[in-house]
């Protein structure tokens, strides 16, 4: 995606949630964004990206867990276009 700002259902859509539980992590877990006017809330994709490599959980070991982290980091680097750069 080449977007440099996304929007709610941008985020939703990578992280696999809905809308409403992206608010949520907004309010909860501090997903940086920026208020475009009173209700309009987007995010910048470095910011994300950002949040996401801190965010992640992974049990040192757990070949499973680490297979998902290495396929869901691949899925988020297509996302953002990203991959075409490496």
């Amino acid at each position: 995606m080449d977007k440099e700002i996304l929007s709610l259902k941008d985020v939703a859509e990578y992280l696999g949630l809905r809308v409403g539980t992206v608010h949520k992590l907004i309010k909860t877990k501090g997903i940086p964004v920026m208020r475009v006017g009173r209700k309009i809330i987007k995010v910048r994709k470095q910011d994300l990206l950002e949040w996401v490599e801190r965010h992640v959980v992974l049990q040192i070991g757990d070949k499973e867990g680490e297979e998902a982290i290495t396929q869901k980091k691949k899925q988020w680097l297509s996302f953002t276009g990203l991959d075409e750069q490496l």
